[in-house]
């Protein structure tokens, strides 16, 4: 699995809109910053996008904790075996999704809301 974009909003430190586009550093990168940049909260968001709110960070923090605002939420964009995938996430109730680019650009939903389904998909594709 390779991470090709996250956009973060209302996550720990990213209240506003932020995206992190990791097909602009080549193969190999670094995310370096000071303490309370937020650089745990990315790879939080990450497992927090492909495993829902039942994955655990590093620290033991259960990653629903990572919403700080009432409308957070997290979109990840990975690739696995030559197919890209994109997966959201949000507190919203009922507004989760996971699609697949297919071969004309367009995004195909393979799962939409249920947040077990979702998780469950992704754990077959990966």
């Amino acid at each position: 699995m390779r991470p090709k974009k996250i956009t973060l909003k209302g996550i720990t430190t990213f209240q506003n809109a932020t995206t992190i586009d990791f097909t602009k550093f080549g193969n190999f990168f670094a995310i370096i910053g000071e303490n309370g940049s937020g650089k745990s909260s990315i790879f939080d968001a990450m497992t927090h996008a492909l495993f829902g709110a039942a994955a655990k960070s590093s620290k033991g923090v259960n990653l629903s904790s990572l919403y700080s605002s009432d409308d957070a939420s997290i979109e990840f964009e990975f690739q696995h075996r030559n197919e890209t995938y994109r997966v959201r996430r949000s507190i919203k109730e009922r507004q989760g999704l996971l699609s697949k680019l297919n071969k004309k650009n367009n995004w195909d939903i393979l799962v939409e809301r249920s947040e077990k389904d979702i998780t469950k998909k992704i754990e077959d594709i990966l």
